[in-house]
C-alpha cells in the first residue's frame, strides 16, 4: 500500500506544486521588455522660445525613446512587472496537488514487431520506453502494464517505484505478428476502475475515436519504407520439393535490395538484386532436389530487419503406411490412384497407420480408419452439399457438379462433415486414445464423386490430417505466433525447448502431443532424451510489416476529465487576484501624479 512506501512519502514532498499548462511560462519574457522600455528615455530637442509661459509642464518628458540612461524605476513599474508576472503565472495553471493522491495507472504496450521499427539508433519501442520511464519519473503514479499482442495480457507486478519499470520491460520484446489494442484496452478498463489512467503507446495512432478521456494515446512511429517477404512456403511433391517466396515493396516509391538464397553446397542461387514498384509484390518459385536441407532467404538490411529472411525446413519425407481392404475392383482402383496422387503414401499390409476400406470394423493399433460404406437402396443427389469448411477434411472440397449416392436411412456415428440435406455423407468421430474413424455414406456405382477433382483433394486432406498425428512436427514450418503441434515418439514427462537465441525452457508434457507457441523468429529444437524435434518460425505478415501507416503524436487528454481534476487544487485565482491588486494599484498610481501635474501647472 503506499501509505507504507517510504519513496511514495519522499515523492509527496517534492511534488506538491505542478503546473498544468507550462509552456505559458514563455510569457515572462515580457518582464525584460518591460525594463527595456523603462531603461530607455526619449532625448528632448532643444528649441529657442521667446517665453515659457503658455507651457503647461515645462519638465524634460522622460516617457520612452531610444537613448540610454540611468533608470529611475517609479512604483508603477514595479506594479507592472508584478502585474505581468501574475498573469503569466495564472496561465500556466498552478495547481495543488492533495497530499494523499495516487494516480493508478494502467500503460498498454503495443508488443507487435513494427515497434522494432528504427531510424538511425532508436526503434519506436525504444522511444516510447524513454517517455514511458520520464512520466513515471515525473508524476506519482501506481502502474500496471498489459502487453498487446495477438492476446493481451497482464505482466509483472505493479510498480511504484520507476526504477522497478526495468523488470517489466524486459518482456516487452515487440516480437508479436499483431497488437490487439481495441482488446487490450477492454482488459485495462476492467482490471482497473473509473479513476485509473490508460496510456497506450504505440506506433501508430488510433484507429478508433478515444471517445473517453481516460485514455491517453502516444505513437512513436515514422513512415519508413520497408521491402519484407510476405510469403514463404515448401511442399514436398513426388520427385523434388517445390519452394514459393514472395518479396513485396512496401512503400509509396519504387525500392530495390540483394536477395541471396540459400539452401546446400551444391545448390546455391543469389539474386544480385530485385527492383520493385511501390506496393509491388515479386514471387519466386523454385524446385528443389529431394531431400535438401534448410533453405535460406534474406535480403538486405533496412527499416524492419525481422522480416528481412525466412528458414524453411523441408518436410518429413516418410511415406503414410496405408492399408487397403476394399472388395469392389472399381472403388479400390479409385482409392489407390487418389493415394497416389498425393505422393506421400506406401500400400502396406502390416502395421498400418491408415485402413481404408467398405466394412466395420473395430481400429486396431494406433492406426485410423476410414470406412466406405455403400447401401443398395441408395438416392443420389445432386446438391447443394452442406459441408463443414472449419474441419480439416473440407479443405478445397466444393462439390461442384457431383452426384453422390448414399442410403437415406443410414446415419453413421460421428459428426457430420458433409450433408445432403439431413442425410450425412461424410462423419468422423475420436476414441479416447487420439485415433479417429472416418465414414463415408457412399454407393460407388450410383454415383460421380470418384471420377470428380474432389476426390484426390478428399484424400489428400486425410493423408495431410492422418501425418499431423504421426510422430514428429506436424508443419515444421510455422508463422510467429502460430500455435505448433508436436507428436512424441514416446510418453515423457518434461521436454526441453530450445530458442534460437540458445535460451532454454523447460515444458511439462502429458501423454504424447505438445502443443506449443512459435514466440521467436527463427529455427527452435524440442529436445527429449533420445529424439529431437525441429521447427522454423518465420515473419509473414504484410500488414505488420507495412510501415506506410506509422505515425508519432499524442491524442487524448486526462485533464479535460474533471474525474481527474478533483485531485489538484487549482491555485490559478490567487495570481490572477494578485494581478487585479497590482493593476487597481498601478491606475491608482498613474491618475495621483497626473492629478498633480495638472494642479502644478
Amino acid at each position: 500500500m503506499p501509505g507504507h512506501d517510504p519513496a511514495y512519502h519522499a515523492k509527496q514532498k517534492h511534488k506538491l506544486m505542478v503546473l498544468t499548462s507550462p509552456l505559458m511560462l514563455l510569457g515572462f519574457l515580457a518582464l525584460p521588455v518591460l525594463a527595456a522600455v523603462y531603461w530607455l528615455r526619449s532625448r528632448s530637442r532643444r528649441a529657442v522660445v521667446s517665453s515659457l509661459a503658455f507651457w503647461i509642464d515645462q519638465r524634460r518628458p522622460r516617457r520612452g525613446g531610444r537613448i540610454l540612461h540611468r533608470m529611475q524605476a517609479p512604483l508603477a513599474f514595479f506594479l507592472e512587472l508584478l502585474a505581468i508576472a501574475m498573469l503569466v503565472s495564472a496561465a500556466a495553471g498552478p495547481a495543488l496537488l492533495k497530499r494523499d493522491v495516487v494516480r493508478p495507472l494502467t500503460v498498454v504496450l503495443d508488443d507487435s514487431y513494427s515497434m522494432q521499427a528504427r531510424r538511425g539508433a532508436t526503434s519506436a519501442r525504444d522511444r516510447a520506453e524513454t517517455a514511458l520511464t520520464e512520466e513515471l519519473r515525473k508524476n506519482n503514479y501506481v502502474a500496471r502494464f498489459i502487453l498487446s499482442g495477438a492476446r493481451p495480457r497482464l505482466i509483472g507486478q505493479t510498480v511504484r517505484d520507476p526504477d522497478r519499470a526495468e523488470e517489466v520491460f524486459t518482456q516487452w520484446t515487440g516480437q508479436s505478428p499483431t497488437a490487439d489494442l481495441p482488446a487490450a484496452i477492454t482488459l485495462a478498463t476492467e482490471v482497473g476502475d473509473r479513476t485509473t489512467r490508460i496510456l497506450v503507446l504505440s506506433d501508430q495512432p488510433p484507429k478508433m475515436e478515444l471517445e473517453s478521456s481516460q485514455i491517453q494515446w502516444w505513437a512513436f512511429g515514422e513512415k519508413l519504407p520497408n521491402m519484407a517477404f510476405t510469403a514463404a512456403t515448401r511442399n514436398r511433391g513426388v520427385e523434388n520439393e517445390r519452394v514459393l517466396l514472395e518479396l513485396a515493396c512496401l512503400a509509396d516509391s519504387p525500392g530495390q535490395s540483394k536477395m541471396n538464397i540459400r539452401c546446400s553446397e551444391r545448390y546455391e542461387v543469389t539474386t544480385s538484386l530485385v527492383e520493385l514498384e511501390g506496393g509491388a509484390t515479386k514471387q519466386i518459385f523454385l524446385d528443389l532436389p529431394p531431400d535438401s536441407p534448410v533453405l535460406s532467404a534474406s535480403i538486405d538490411a533496412d527499416a524492419l530487419e525481422i522480416d528481412n529472411q525466412v528458414l524453411l525446413l523441408p518436410e518429413s519425407a516418410k511415406p503414410l503406411r496405408v492399408s487397403i481392404d476394399v472388395s469392389d475392383k472399381d472403388l479400390r482402383r479409385a482409392v489407390v490412384h487418389a493415394l497416389e496422387a498425393t505422393g506421400g503414401t506406401i500400400v502396406v499390409s502390416e502395421r498400418p497407420e491408415l485402413v481404408v476400406c467398405n466394412k466395420s470394423g473395430a481400429i486396431n493399433g494406433d492406426a485410423w480408419r476410414m470406412e466406405i460404406l455403400g447401401d443398395k437402396e441408395a438416392a443420389a443427389y445432386a446438391g447443394p452439399f452442406v459441408i463443414d469448411h472449419n474441419n480439416a477434411l473440407a479443405e478445397g472440397l466444393s462439390l461442384q457438379s457431383v452426384i453422390w449416392s448414399a442410403s437415406p436411412k443410414s446415419q453413421p456415428a460421428g459428426l457430420p462433415i458433409v450433408m445432403a440435406g439431413n442425410v450425412p455423407l461424410l462423419t468422423e468421430s475420436e476414441d479416447a486414445a487420439g485415433r479417429r474413424c472416418l465414414r463415408m455414406n457412399l454407393a460407388p456405382e450410383q454415383s460421380n464423386l470418384h471420377d470428380s477433382p474432389d476426390w484426390p483433394i478428399l484424400f489428400a486432406n486425410i493423408v495431410k490430417w492422418r501425418r499431423g498425428g504421426l510422430p514428429g512436427v506436424a508443419a515444421p514450418n510455422v508463422r510467429l505466433g502460430q500455435t505448433l503441434d508436436v507428436v512424441l515418439e514416446k510418453e515423457t514427462g518434461q521436454v526441453e525447448v530450445v530458442s534460437p537465441d540458445e535460451t532454454t525452457r523447460k515444458l511439462e508434457v502429458h501423454g504424447r502431443r505438445i502443443a506449443t507457441s512459435a514466440d521467436r523468429v527463427g529455427l527452435h529444437a524440442i529436445k527429449t532424451f533420445d529424439a529431437e524435434y525441429l521447427f522454423s518460425c518465420n515473419t509473414i505478415s504484410r500488414d505488420e510489416s507495412d510501415l506506410t501507416d506509422c505515425r508519432s503524436g499524442c491524442w487524448g487528454s486526462w485533464n479535460e476529465s474533471p474525474i481527474y481534476q478533483d485531485r489538484q487544487v487549482d491555485l490559478s485565482w490567487v495570481f490572477l487576484v494578485v494581478a487585479i491588486v497590482a493593476m487597481a494599484t498601478h491606475l491608482a498610481v498613474i491618475g495621483k501624479r497626473d492629478d498633480g501635474i495638472t494642479e502644478g501647472s
